[in-house]
């Protein structure tokens, strides 16, 4: 007769802190992690992107721009964000963006249309 081959799960060694740290099971229904709200100033508020309105000065091939940032004098370089390109959202000559532009002083990235 054979015998069945041993779980290799029950070979394994528990270590005692690891046991004792393990949450116990709850029963019945749970109520949903209240949500975190950051405060004003916090990580997540300098986490999110700086974004500036402008308008759009000139229009280039493949989805670039000219942008002209409000109370600014040089122009940015821009490209058309992700979901404007999914939604086929269209920019024309003399339309007011909001732009993100790059930390680094690459191009700007254009998430709006105003």
């Amino acid at each position: 007769m054979d015998t069945p081959d041993p779980n290799p799960l029950d070979a394994l060694e528990v270590n005692p802190a690891q046991e004792a740290a393990r949450p116990e099971p709850v029963e019945g229904p749970v109520a949903a992690p209240e949500p975190q709200v950051p405060a004003e100033g916090g990580e997540e508020a300098d986490s999110r992107p700086l974004t500036v309105v402008g308008q759009v000065v000139e229009a280039l091939p493949n989805t670039l721009f000219r942008v002209l940032p409000e109370g600014g004098t040089e122009q940015v370089l821009a490209y058309l964000g992700g979901k404007m390109r999914l939604h086929r959202i269209r920019v024309l000559i003399g339309d007011r963006v909001e732009i993100i532009p790059d930390p680094y002083g690459g191009r700007a990235r254009i998430v709006r249309r105003l």
